[in-house]
């Protein structure tokens, strides 16, 4: 999967990865934990006819935010499709996206200590704890948080609906001392860096591999319009208790989709819980925007506890960069880099560096607008990475890039303004997409994918053109 960027963020978020008990169904494949983009592509209105071709890897997105006195890490389990034996209306619909969030009290050690873990089930919360010093608020406590191996608190995952509880509630039907599901069968997953596949539906311990969700999603869902092929149901957050607002005027509340239900499945900035809204405690989006704020009016903490975030990307709070660890799959936003070598760890950038056919014209520098002309042999799905006249590739499936022909007719600016990219496909039988817009916030690179879906090579030829 290409090299990954270290820190304090990306190792709390494997330092606490839940252990997810997944209970399946007569559709297991539909219960099984994977991607967005598992079926190839960023459409979300062909997810739910894609369920049953597309792959089955486990994935689990991730987030981190931080304030003085805490850590606040996010969890999100995407599933193709909500489903059930009867779909009336409203019961079943295309893609679906429920999760966790954990409060970690900063107490001075690498990890310091788990308090509290809150799940999301069919637009309610569920609280559950370790601290036994945190009480009831708004929302009461649900039962106590069951760890494995010391710090994976586990969570079950309903078949068919996927609401998503702690193990020890009464709503869970996964038993961690006797590792089964007493209503049928189920697969657990671990985390294990890598995006393993269950073999079958009672399969037990599936590594899953992390994805950031802001690189993700959150920089589609801030850029994009209402012609978006990923999300839909644009709004504008507005919080309770004069909080903090995202700069982003209006954000995506929902993963696009039209099958059985329009728009239903949210990320988790789109998420709220029905007894805190109605009771105007939070608003929509603001449990997972504002997790600091959200946990303090569901529940009574110990002090100290901070209100005031050091990071906080979605509230404007801090950047990604060279201390916020980021996923290299398959979207990166790269580090600051250090001078260009061939070494991913060193430029923050995955794969392989490849070698320009024909230099950069000397006269061109400078100029407004500029093209990188790419022309070889593709086999599978493979990621190119453009930063200034540097492209690297990442074989995603198949074999290595054939390079062909490989030109600038000047670098790609890395300083605004960068008014217009677009990408133009020459010859290709499969699909070439521009994943990434270069951009201050992932620090102007462009991101391109190509998805050959047919055995053997083919010829390729794009175009990148931009201008300032």
């Amino acid at each position: 999967a290409g090299s990954r960027e270290q820190g304090p963020y990306r190792d709390l978020a494997e330092h606490y990865s839940p252990l997810v008990a997944q209970e399946t169904w007569f559709g297991p494949k539909y219960d099984y934990l994977t991607r967005f983009d598992f079926d190839g592509d960023w459409q979300g209105d062909n997810n739910w006819d894609s369920a049953d071709s597309g792959t089955s890897q486990a994935y689990v997105y991730y987030t981190a935010m931080e304030t003085q006195t805490h850590w606040f890490l996010i969890y999100n389990l995407f599933h193709p499709r909500d489903y059930s034996d009867k779909c009336v209306a409203g019961t079943c619909h295309e893609n679906d996206n429920e999760g966790l969030i954990l409060t970690v009290h900063k107490d001075g050690s690498q990890y310091g200590r788990l308090q509290v873990m809150e799940t999301l089930a069919h637009n309610n919360i569920y609280s559950y704890r370790l601290d036994r010093n945190i009480g009831k608020k708004t929302h009461n406590i649900d039962g106590r948080i069951e760890l494995h191996e010391g710090s994976h608190p586990v969570v079950f995952i309903e078949a068919g609906g996927h609401g998503v509880y702690g193990s020890s509630g009464r709503h869970s039907s996964y038993s961690l001392d006797s590792d089964r599901f007493s209503a049928g069968t189920g697969v657990t997953y671990v985390y294990r860096g890598r995006a393993e596949r269950p073999e079958h539906a009672n399969d037990r311990e599936v590594g899953y591999e992390l994805l950031p969700i802001f690189e993700h999603w959150w920089l589609r869902a801030v850029r994009e319009t209402d012609q978006s092929e990923t999300f839909a149901a644009y709004y504008t957050y507005q919080p309770m208790g004069g909080r903090p607002r995202p700069a982003a005027p209006q954000i995506a509340g929902a993963f696009l989709g039209r099958k059985m239900g329009s728009n239903k499945a949210k990320p988790f900035w789109g998420w709220h819980d029905e007894r805190t809204r109605k009771k105007k405690v939070l608003s929509t989006g603001q449990w997972g925007l504002d997790p600091a704020y959200s946990v303090s009016q569901n529940l009574k903490m110990p002090k100290p506890f901070s209100l005031t975030y050091l990071f906080n990307p979605y509230l404007g709070v801090g950047q990604p960069d060279s201390t916020v660890p980021v996923s290299s799959t398959p979207i990166l936003v790269p580090a600051v880099p250090t001078a260009p070598t061939g070494d991913s760890e060193q430029t923050g950038l995955p794969g392989t560096r490849l070698s320009r056919t024909e230099d950069t014209p000397a006269n061109n520098q400078g100029k407004n607008e500029g093209t990188l002309e790419f022309q070889g042999r593709i086999d599978g799905t493979v990621i190119f990475r453009v930063r200034g006249e540097e492209v690297f590739v990442e074989t995603v499936s198949g074999r290595p890039v054939g390079v062909e022909r490989l030109s600038f007719s000047q670098p790609l600016p890395r300083t605004p303004p960068l008014r217009q990219v677009e990408l133009r496909k020459g010859d290709g039988r499969g699909k070439v997409t521009l994943l990434e817009h270069p951009w201050e916030g992932n620090q102007f690179v462009a991101v391109i994918r190509i998805s050959d879906p047919k055995g053997g090579d083919d010829n390729y030829r794009f175009q990148l053109r931009w201008k300032r």
